[in-house]
């Protein structure tokens, strides 16, 4: 049943509402008694949502939350890592500047010049002389291996 419509030409009235202005309005068509049938079983059918639609609608709806769900504790757990993060980066700074400090006050306590007067004036070392000193090239390696007792 296939309802031709023809379609209305619409023409602007002219509508004084006063005398130095023009306004331009326009009439609706009118719709035969079909037509107006048609219109509402066509909206009836699209408001309808049948069975199959409805849980198609509640399974995306049910992956939505699960997905909204993931990425809401993604987010929290990113956060928590970052405050982590900023928490030990802050701890790391402490105990450097606390190392920092107390190397500073060891380096600081000693004297040499009180080690050196020990040594020379209660253990009686004595500074070496230019015959006890010698020189030597190591080689390649980095450091001396002492085997035996070095002669003169």
């Amino acid at each position: 049943m296939a309802v031709k419509r023809k379609k209305p030409v619409r023409q602007p009235q002219k509508q004084e509402s006063h005398f130095w202005e023009e306004s331009v309005t326009r009439k609706a068509p009118q719709r035969s008694a079909d037509v107006r049938v048609a219109i509402r079983r066509n909206r009836k059918k699209a408001a309808y949502m049948n069975l199959g639609y409805a849980v198609f609608m509640l399974v995306l709806l049910g992956l939505m939350m699960i997905a909204l769900v993931g990425y809401i504790t993604l987010q929290s757990d990113i956060t928590k890592a970052i405050s982590q993060i900023s928490s030990l980066e802050y701890q790391l700074a402490e105990k450097k500047s606390t190392n920092d400090e107390n190397y500073n006050e060891i380096m600081n306590s000693i004297d040499l010049d009180e080690i050196r007067d020990y040594a020379i004036n209660v253990l009686g070392m004595q500074y070496a002389t230019d015959d006890q000193v010698i020189t030597y090239s190591s080689g390649t390696e980095e450091y001396v291996h002492q085997v035996s007792e070095v002669g003169e």
